[in-house]
């Protein structure tokens, strides 16, 4: 073992005790007691301490040790190290001590704080002053002050407050006390992270590579505020208030942002700070290892940190997954935080931060009233879904499965970027079709979370080609339309035959409005069981409340029935629930009935608008067909075909959509064909009688 002399003095100490962990092990042993367990009747209790402390010549010596001439050379080692001040002074590692200060500097650390932080690194690069340590035993809050002070050559009031829940310490996460039961000293106090001690003896260092293991630079995003264009609402609060905040270092500004897993959280969180072009954080749910960090008050710890090391410059911090912070299984909650400890993070944190998580259950309401603005990120619509497959898989998908994709409002962003990730990497390799492959990965991943999977249909509609003109209804739905992009507040009622597009307007308000469409048929809402149905129809509105979804709730009159008539309690109800809903809802809600006359006509009162559909006008089924055929690729249109239509009087939007489908089948392949299947629909009803809202001709 190496060995070194002390100036003007005789005595010898190894390499492996720099003279102040010398000095500290001493004062452990001499004057905190240790060496009652240090030294024993007839061995050391470590004997690698022993050797690094000169004590060689007792290991070895014959049985019972002297335990004064122990002491004694000890205590001649404390003299003389008492004697050296300027070794005790001089820097255990310069790298820490210059990093010391910079720490110092940016975080306003005081001296006090300084000196503990300093003796708390150390204690991890030291194994033998940690060994020493642990011959106090399990120490008390109280007794570990004490014994600090001693060491550190501080008062316990000074270590106390150095501690305080409010120091710099504890406010930046570096140093924790876990307070409670004794603990060995490893165990009362805590460091940030691993990467924290390793960067602090490190030459080169920065306040980033000092917490990058839980801290990370915000990834970079492809994406801008105008692929978040559906929430435009939320945006036009959302942005100028963070503008506002960052140009004004205002304190206490929190978002909360939660919805399902994969909607876009995180990437509208780096979306914004892309915008307002910041210096952006991301606390870390893993480790730069690939290991889980530890629990939510790690993060937690680590997000604090994160606040006092960046708030010099304008920057904005990430924390997604904060259902560990605010919840953690093992310990049911974090018991070192208390509501009120959050709420003052909440009031007085210097850089705006983005909190993201799943949902709020387990965020106690009274923290979430501490956020500035929360809001619930539902599904993009169908119009945005469908613009993020264009662009995703670069405009590689057929129109037919492109539609048929985008309808599916469990196709969150998450699976789109994924089913890119995988066809741009074996697109030429492929031995089936783009569209196959699409619908394949897409699928694979729904049906494993249990949700439907999207069936694309070999034959196709008219979906592509509706416009409001194609109806005939007693109200103007275009310009219904319009005003309900503006008042975003309704409740409609669609009634009139079969195939007159009633739902078809649903769909096509739910792209006008850019909103997802919550679609509710009978079978999803009736239930056996009584109190059941009630129930579904309070999910349903309450489904849409919470996404922003139109409601369309298809062929109502089924199980909406007059309570005149009814025969049965959970008939009557049923209507009452769908009565008080009604009332309540403040988005759009949308009925389909062909039985205008069976309704409860307490409800009827509650609709804003009462739309019949009626068949088409000659004029109107003359557009259509030429829209329809221009669809169908049929260029030359013969002008004199337009007579036929005047003898067809009992036409729908649906009549045209069977035709279309029997042309992508082959069936059809000229316009007059169309007709003649045009014909034989019209025929057929007029054969049966006519049946539209209640009126019934024959």
């Amino acid at each position: 073992m190496t060995k070194q002399t002390f100036p003007s003095t005789t005595m010898e100490y190894s390499e492996q005790l720099p003279p102040l962990v010398h000095s500290w092990i001493l004062t452990i042993i001499l004057d905190l007691g240790g060496h009652r367990e240090f030294i024993h009747k007839d061995f050391f209790s470590d004997d690698q301490l022993a050797t690094a402390l000169s004590l060689d010549k007792w290991i070895n010596h014959k049985p019972p040790l002297n335990r004064a001439d122990i002491l004694n050379s000890l205590r001649e080692q404390q003299e003389i190290l008492l004697s050296a001040p300027d070794l005790l002074t001089a820097a255990y590692n310069e790298d820490l001590r210059h990093n010391l200060d910079n720490l110092k500097t940016l975080i306003d650390l005081s001296d006090v704080e300084c000196a503990l932080l300093e003796f708390t690194l150390i204690t991890y690069n030291e194994t033998l002053l940690n060994n020493a340590l642990d011959l106090l035993g399990a120490i008390s809050s109280d007794q570990m002050h004490r014994f600090l002070s001693i060491l550190l050559q501080k008062t316990p009031q000074d270590i106390r407050t150095a501690f305080a829940s409010d120091g710099t310490l504890a406010r930046t996460g570096l140093v924790r006390v876990h307070h409670g039961p004794s603990l060995f000293f490893r165990g009362k106090v805590d460091l940030l992270s691993r990467n924290f001690i390793e960067a602090m003896f490190s030459h080169e260092t920065t306040p980033y590579n000092i917490l990058k293991d839980v801290v990370s630079k915000s990834k970079p995003t492809k994406l801008t505020l105008d692929n978040f264009g559906y929430l435009k609402t939320e945006l036009s609060v959302l942005v100028p208030y963070l503008q506002h905040a960052l140009d004004h270092n205002q304190k206490g500004v929190n978002i909360l942002v939660y919805g399902e897993p994969g909607t876009g959280k995180t990437e509208l969180a780096r979306v914004l700070v892309d915008h307002f072009k910041v210096s952006a954080y991301e606390v870390v749910s893993e480790s730069i290892q690939g290991e889980g960090v530890e629990k939510g008050e790690q993060r937690l710890y680590a997000y604090l940190a994160a606040q006092n090391f960046f708030c010099n410059q304008k920057s904005m911090i990430i924390f997604d997954e904060i259902e560990d912070v605010f919840f953690d299984a093992s310990s049911e909650g974090l018991p070192n935080f208390s509501k009120a400890w959050f709420n003052h993070i909440l009031e007085t944190n210097k850089i705006p931060t983005i909190w993201i998580c799943n949902d709020t259950y387990d965020i106690d309401p009274a923290i979430v009233r501490r956020f500035d603005f929360t809001f619930h990120l539902a599904p993009p619509p169908k119009s945005e879904r469908k613009a993020m497959l264009e662009s995703a898989l670069k405009g590689s998908l057929s129109p037919n499965t492109l539609n048929a994709l985008a309808l599916s409002k469990d196709l969150v962003p998450a699976i789109i970027d994924r089913t890119a990730k995988v066809l741009n990497t074996i697109e030429k390799s492929l031995d089936v079709s783009y569209d196959e492959a699409a619908a394949a990965i897409i699928n694979g991943t729904l049906k494993a979370q249990g949700n439907d999977e999207i069936r694309i249909a070999k034959i196709g509609g008219l979906s592509e080609i509706y416009n409001p003109a194609f109806t005939n209804t007693d109200n103007n739905l275009a310009l219904l339309a319009e005003r309900l992009k503006v008042f975003n507040e309704a409740r409609i009622c669609l009634y009139g035959a079969s195939g007159t597009g009633k739902s078809a307007f649903a769909h096509y308000l739910s792209d006008y409005l850019n909103k997802p469409l919550l679609i509710k048929k009978v079978s999803d809402l009736m239930d056996k069981y009584v109190g059941e149905t009630e129930k579904q129809i309070a999910a349903a509105f309450h489904e849409a409340n919470t996404t922003g979804a139109i409601l369309l709730m298809d062929e109502v009159d089924s199980f909406l029935r007059d309570r005149r008539h009814a025969q049965q309690n959970y008939e009557v109800t049923m209507v009452n629930e769908m009565l008080t809903q009604m009332e309540e809802f403040s988005g759009i809600f949308i009925a389909t009935t062909n039985l205008m006359d069976h309704l409860d006509q307490a409800m009827l009162r509650r609709f804003d608008f009462k739309v019949k559909f009626n068949y088409l006008t000659a004029e109107q089924a003359w557009l259509l067909f030429n829209e329809q055929c221009r669809y169908l690729g049929f260029k030359e249109i013969d002008p004199a075909l337009e007579e036929s239509f005047k003898k067809l009087t009992s036409l729908a939007p649906g009549d045209f959509a069977i035709s279309a489908r029997q042309a992508k089948l082959g069936v059809i392949t000229k316009p007059e064909e169309i007709i003649a299947q045009l014909v034989k629909e019209n025929d057929l009803k007029q054969a049966k009688g006519t049946t539209i809202g209640f009126v019934v001709s024959k």
